[in-house]
């Protein structure tokens, strides 16, 4: 009886994402003549990710390794919480300004398998991990920690293994 609100507030405590905010005050006075100035090289944009650790992204991993210990001991009793879960962890593997949260959110998944396994119904664990597989692996490709990537790997042998067998589509 008290396993819904426990399985509610640990909901609660993943709700909100960490934000960044940036400044809009620069550090240096802007140079008009520079930029006004005829500039014909071009410059390239790189996009890399970042690892920002402030005390809300650290509550927010720590709140992601909570759950996964709660669905550890509560699993069978997510099931009607399922696609609100899924919903928050799918974007959280490309988490791009944390790397503990894109490992956390990696950690999630095998226990979300074991929830689907616990249903019995096949077709639907399969068609679920399939899902989860090819997420792993577009975000594994992308991932540049490698604690990220070992995490994933490891996700990827533990949802294999909880299929019970080799997923060829």
């Amino acid at each position: 009886y008290l396993c819904k609100p426990v399985i509610e507030c640990s909901l609660k405590l993943v709700n909100n994402l960490p934000t960044m905010k940036i400044s809009k005050k620069t550090e240096s006075p802007l140079d008009i003549q520079n930029l006004l100035k005829d500039d014909v090289q071009e410059h390239e944009i790189t996009k890399q990710k970042i690892q920002v650790n402030t005390a809300e992204t650290n509550d927010y991993a720590a709140s992601l390794s909570l759950l996964s210990t709660i669905l550890e001991n509560f699993g069978n009793y997510f099931i009607e919480y399922l696609p609100y879960l899924e919903s928050m962890i799918v974007p959280l593997l490309s988490f791009d300004i944390n790397q503990d949260i894109r490992v956390e959110a990696a950690n999630l998944i095998p226990y979300i398998i074991d929830i689907y396994k616990s249903q019995n119904n096949t077709e639907l664990l399969h068609s679920q991990s399939i899902k989860y597989l090819t997420n792993l692996i577009l975000v594994m490709e992308r991932e540049e920690s490698t604690l990220g990537v070992a995490t994933q790997i490891n996700s990827i042998g533990s949802l294999i293994e909880k299929t019970g067998m080799f997923l060829d589509k």
